[in-house]
């Protein structure tokens, strides 16, 4: 005997009973939204997974320790929101009802108000770091270090695993194979995060002939990319040598490690994108390069051509030795002019060489000697006496004449 009764199941059956999705949403929209008590209440808690979308709409979710729930402000409520930096990790209170989104089923709260409740830890901890290292300099652009043109081998930090190494192997793959990429496997969620980047860092920079580091990963919550807003990330990408790029999340993701990086691309597609050349447009550069080069010596082989042939056509033999004969004749008067030059400054020089030899001899004390004067000297010092006052009475004298010398005593001393 069957252990169920078949067709007594089957006649308890009420085939008026059976709902469809759609009907039993919308008994539980009805339930929710016709309950008074979530209606027109506030809640409190921290926001995570943010997005502000392009119509105006803001969607996030609403967290507090033990649970969630997800949020949506429309844009006719959201424009009063707009002056207030909403992101992850804020504490605030907002302000709405309960309902039930039909399409996926599920319930959230619809937000019209919302106002700071303080800033969540999170985002606190973050903005006193980045506050404190923007302070140090460590945010300059003048200490940061530009990108080569040509990078021949990249490390890559990051998980060997993850989407964000396939994005970039892809991204490198399609814009310049000829890069060689070094994976340096780095645990990218989670309490070793931060320990684990800057143990991979150190190992990039010591790669032999590396040029450039990309330290990424893709999206999540500020939970989920808390290690890259650590201080020890911070400064152990700000010691590198070697220049780092970071893309670290989605385009509305930014951490610590984004700010300090030497370049901040928004997705790890984007850190490969900006990362290297585009090999297509490399061989158009190189082509319109060689064609430039190539045109600039054609016109100039030309120019030379039609240079040379002017040059056939001008020196026949008869005006070629023409030439040269004007040419020597320039070269006589040349010569004859400088000859003429030297000889004026020649016979300058002995002229003012005989007149200084004149005035030297005119000077010379023998000379003056001869024409009857004489040198006196005290003979106990050899000192020349100038005036009877150097004489005293009984002095010994030496006197110096053209043709020699005596030796003498003053008798007396007369004054003039």
């Amino acid at each position: 005997m069957p252990p169920y009764n078949l067709q007594l199941k089957y006649q308890e059956f009420d085939m008026e009973k059976v709902l469809t999705i759609s009907e039993i949403t919308e008994i539980i929209k009805n339930v929710l939204e016709d309950e008074d008590t979530l209606q027109n209440v506030w809640l409190e808690g921290e926001i995570s997974d943010f997005v502000r979308h392009a119509s105006g709409h803001i969607y996030f979710t609403l967290k507090d320790e033990g649970s969630q729930i997800r949020a949506v402000m429309f844009r006719a409520y959201a424009v009063s929101a707009a002056e207030m930096e909403l992101a992850n990790g804020m504490h605030v209170v907002v302000f709405g009802s309960v309902g039930v989104y039909e399409k996926r089923g599920e319930y959230q709260f619809y937000v019209r108000s919302i106002r700071p409740a303080g800033i969540g830890a999170l985002y606190l901890k973050f903005e006193q770091l980045k506050k404190k290292l923007k302070e140090e300099g460590l945010f300059d652009e003048a200490r940061k270090k530009r990108l080569p043109e040509f990078p021949w081998k990249i490390a890559v930090c990051t998980s060997p695993t993850g989407a964000a190494i396939r994005d970039v192997l892809s991204v490198i793959e399609r814009r310049f194979p000829a890069v060689e990429v070094v994976i340096v496997p780095t645990v990218v969620q989670g309490e070793e995060t931060a320990r684990s980047v800057v143990s991979s860092l150190e190992a990039a920079q010591n790669i032999p002939d590396v040029s450039l580091i990309l330290l990424v990963r893709g999206g999540g919550s500020i939970q989920d990319l808390w290690g890259f807003n650590e201080e020890i990330v911070a400064r152990a990408i700000a010691r590198r040598r070697v220049p780092v790029v970071s893309g670290v999340g989605h385009e509305t993701d930014y951490t610590i490690a984004d700010f300090v990086a030497d370049v901040r691309a928004p997705t790890p597609s984007a850190a490969a994108e900006m990362s290297v050349p585009s090999l297509e447009e490399v061989k158009s550069r190189i082509a319109r390069a060689v064609s430039v080069l190539t045109h600039s010596a054609q016109s100039r082989i030309d120019l030379r051509r039609a240079f040379l042939g002017a040059l056939t056509a001008v020196l026949t033999p008869r005006r070629f030795f023409d030439i040269v004969r004007q040419r020597q004749q320039m070269i006589d008067e040349r010569i004859a002019a400088a000859e003429m030059t030297t000889r004026h400054r020649m016979e300058g020089l002995h002229h003012k060489t005989t007149s200084l030899m004149e005035r030297l001899e005119s000077l010379d004390p023998s000379a003056v000697l001869s024409r009857g004067y004489s040198l006196c000297y005290d003979a106990a010092t050899g000192m020349l006496l100038r005036t009877v006052s150097q004489v005293r009475p009984h002095q010994r004298l030496k006197t110096v004449l053209a043709d020699g010398s005596f030796y003498s005593t003053a008798e007396s001393i007369e004054v003039t």
